[in-house]
């Protein structure tokens, strides 16, 4: 990665694949600027896109605003970016563009991929329904095709992902080379990245006050990382939203410029990112 040149803006996005999404997605933007990162918004999507709230409106709308933002952009999405290594090998596909190319494959709705993806566990010689990828497990995310999450995975790479890359309009790290010219992507999970920082991983998707005193606490860990910065009206936003949509929009666009800053941050340990994604945290 000679020449590399870190993103001047990054966004974290809350994702949902529900068919009123857009009640659900939030987008956090924040400006970086020699080592240091303003978070100075935080918007649900149909507002900032401009879109009706429905799936097949503000999705995408997300896509086309993703492909716009242009280079020195990136984008870490709250999505699976991919599946374990069985499914890959049922579905005969080898690497990662494979993989995007061969998806949806037919399948009409969340609930058919999921059906599919779980007849092709109960083949295995294992005891379990939903198998995680490598990355899933390291920091205990739920597997891709889990009925809580099928519906994001299924619609993040279909309706967002697929159409970028056979556009070639943007760049998915780690498993596509970044090009300073176009806008990258990165799977986020902000759980993992709260975990990490000694946050709150849990239980503070709440309305009572205990919830608002642990989305308080989360910003307050993110605001203490070296060169971080939450704008007022995002910290009030991001407390203020119960079901942490926001803040969850705001740690991913944290975690997206910590992974972002230096060429090394980008290239994993081990080889299973190749075929399944990574999550960046």
């Amino acid at each position: 990665m000679t020449g590399f040149d870190p993103p001047t803006t990054v966004y974290g996005v809350d994702f949902s694949g529900a068919r009123r999404a857009g009640e659900s997605i939030y987008l956090a933007r924040g400006t970086a600027d020699e080592g240091a990162l303003d978070v100075e918004s935080c918007i649900a999507a149909p507002d900032l896109l401009e879109t009706d709230a429905a799936r097949e409106a503000v999705l995408p709308a997300l896509r086309s605003f993703l492909a716009d933002a242009g280079g020195r952009t990136a984008f870490g999405l709250d999505f699976s970016f991919g599946l374990p290594a069985f499914l890959l090998d049922a579905a005969g596909v080898d690497d990662w563009a494979a993989f995007v190319r061969w998806f949806p494959n037919g399948f009409a709705d969340a609930s058919e991929f999921s059906a599919w993806a779980r007849e092709r566990a109960a083949e295995r010689a294992g005891d379990r329904t939903y198998y995680p990828r490598e990355t899933d497990r390291a920091v205990g995310a739920t597997s891709p095709y889990h009925f809580f999450v099928k519906a994001q995975t299924f619609h993040g790479v279909r309706d967002v992902l697929k159409p970028l890359v056979e556009a070639d309009a943007a760049r998915v790290l780690p498993m596509q080379d970044p090009d300073p010219d176009l806008p990258w992507a990165l799977e986020a999970y902000p759980a993992a990245t709260l975990d990490r920082l000694g946050a709150h991983r849990e239980r503070y998707k709440t309305s009572d006050e205990a919830g608002r005193r642990r989305r308080t606490e989360n910003l307050e860990a993110l605001a203490a990382l070296d060169g971080v910065s939450v704008a007022p009206a995002v910290r009030d936003r991001a407390v203020a939203d119960a079901d942490g949509d926001a803040l969850d929009a705001v740690v991913a666009a944290v975690a997206t410029w910590e992974r972002t800053r230096r060429a090394e941050r980008l290239r994993p340990s081990g080889t299973a990112w190749r075929r399944e994604g990574h999550i960046f945290h």
